[in-house]
């Protein structure tokens, strides 16, 4: 019980984080678990049937704060998306397969492939 009114009276005056902060603290490109998450970017096949859940752009009863964030999101899920295909792409037109040595190999080029040692 008294661990209970600690919590409470600590949870009213901690300092909160300002979202500046928070956006400030989110990395400029997309890390490898936001990249693949089916759960906040659809696939190529997304059919249309489910909704998502992207935050709408209405002018109404916004600040210009709220509207700039929201607005800072959704580039940033569009920035996503247009990433994820690029190496889509690139896989694809690459062709990597595994020789009898068990090294990886590949078939094709693309422009956007670089090799990385």
């Amino acid at each position: 019980r008294i661990h209970t009114a600690q919590e409470l009276v600590l949870a009213s005056y901690e300092r909160r984080r300002y979202q500046r902060d928070a956006v400030n603290a989110m990395p400029l490109y997309p890390t490898e678990r936001t990249l693949w998450d089916e759960s906040q970017i659809p696939s190529v096949n997304y059919t249309g049937e489910g909704c998502l859940a992207l935050p709408k752009l209405n002018l109404q009863f916004l600040t210009a704060h709220d509207y700039l964030l929201r607005n800072f999101n959704l580039f940033r899920l569009e920035a996503t998306y247009e990433i994820r295909e690029d190496i889509a792409d690139v896989l694809s037109r690459v062709g990597g397969f595994t020789d009898e040595d068990g090294n990886v190999r590949f078939a094709g080029w693309a422009r956007m492939g670089l090799p990385l040692t």
